[in-house]
């Protein structure tokens, strides 16, 4: 998944509050930046997984995820002190491999 570090506080707000309307799982798309435009979610993993399953020949154009592993990501890239008052774009995954390659060694 690949965010707008601006965003990554909008990001996570909206992700909680979806948790407490009772949604489970979010899709995101592979090849945009996640935002809370192209973000859906869904009650159910099956819900997530038909919705990621695009076309006749069910190409992955999106992934789905458990809401509470995007807001643990978001709180440790908002918690890393990375700036979020610039415009720039992270890729959540490997951030996350870096960030806890990077605490197994310390």
């Amino acid at each position: 998944m690949t965010i707008n570090v601006a965003d990554a506080e909008k990001l996570l707000s909206y992700a909680e509050e979806m948790v407490s309307y009772g949604y489970q799982f979010a899709a995101y798309p592979l090849k945009l930046i996640t935002d809370s435009d192209t973000i859906q979610f869904f009650r159910t993993w099956m819900a997530a997984e038909d919705y990621c399953l695009v076309g006749p020949n069910d190409v992955d154009y999106f992934k789905n995820i458990p809401i509470t592993s995007l807001i643990n990501d978001l709180n440790i890239i908002l918690e890393s002190g990375i700036d979020t008052s610039r415009i720039e774009t992270v890729d959540v995954s490997k951030f996350m491999h870096l960030y806890k390659e990077r605490n197994e060694l310390n």
